[in-house]
């Protein structure tokens, strides 16, 4: 038979030592059950909306772009240049020449032998001199004159190559619209005269009333000075034609012309 060793004892002592102590404690109070409503899990919350995000902010507007005009350094802008009142303006003093004008001539002859008409291109002239009393308005003097030659049986009885002139003197009048601007038109009142010169040179005279027009347009070529084109037309009816003794030769003698020429004017 074989002998309990010493450590096997001491197992089995201890064991027994164990289960004496178990027998001998007091029992242990039971724990109350739980309360279910405090041992109950949490209700779960309700999730919130999601709340919409924001829409994005629209992007600036690219910079407008100013251009601002600099001068470059030291360029001095010259100021303009004042225009007098008096300058290139139609005032004051005036004076008009037209010295050779082209012209077409009607001439209306009546004498105890027959009676004639002379026609065809001349020469004409016109001297005007005057003042401006109103913006625009020029009053003043003017003469003007042409004629043209032809030959004409009636001054004797082999016929004479005669020339035949008008001549006027009166009170003119030119108005200018714009006192700076080229455009006018005007006229002459006054006395005319017609005259007749034959190959012994002759003259042999009728005076009667007389009208002229005039107008057209003049460009400055100075403060005060202008060159221009004028059309001239004039009238003078039929006047009887005396001789250089002023006795009557039964004969009379009207005329008419129209024409344009060149202008010089001081105005």
């Amino acid at each position: 038979m074989r002998t309990p060793s010493l450590a096997s004892l001491c197992v089995v002592f201890l064991s027994a030592s164990s289960a004496l102590a178990q027998a001998e404690a007091p029992p242990a109070e039971t724990a109350p059950p739980p309360d279910i409503a405090e041992t109950a899990p949490p209700a779960a919350a309700t999730p919130e909306p999601p709340v919409p995000a924001a829409a994005p902010e629209p992007p600036p507007p690219p910079p407008t772009r100013v251009r601002v005009y600099e001068p470059p350094p030291n360029l001095e802008v010259p100021a303009p240049t004042p225009v007098e009142p008096n300058t290139y303006r139609h005032d004051g003093f005036y004076l008009r020449t037209v010295a050779s004008s082209l012209q077409y001539w009607w001439f209306e002859a009546e004498g105890p032998e027959e009676d004639k008409s002379f026609d065809g291109f001349g020469a004409g002239a016109l001297v005007a001199i005057g003042g401006t009393p109103a913006d625009g308005l020029v009053i003043g003097a003017a003469f003007a004159g042409g004629g043209r030659s032809s030959h004409w049986s009636g001054v004797s009885d082999e016929g004479d190559d005669v020339q035949m002139a008008f001549g006027q003197i009166g009170v003119l009048v030119d108005w200018y619209p714009n006192s700076r601007d080229g455009w006018h038109v005007g006229g002459v009142l006054g006395i005319g005269g017609n005259v007749l010169t034959g190959d012994d040179n002759e003259q042999y005279t009728g005076v009667t009333g007389s009208v002229s027009l005039l107008g057209g347009y003049d460009w400055w070529i100075g403060p005060q000075w202008a060159l221009g084109i004028v059309g001239l037309a004039s009238f003078s009816p039929s006047a009887d034609l005396k001789d250089e003794d002023q006795d009557d030769t039964n004969y009379s003698l009207g005329a008419a012309t129209i024409g344009i020429g060149a202008s010089l004017l001081h105005h």
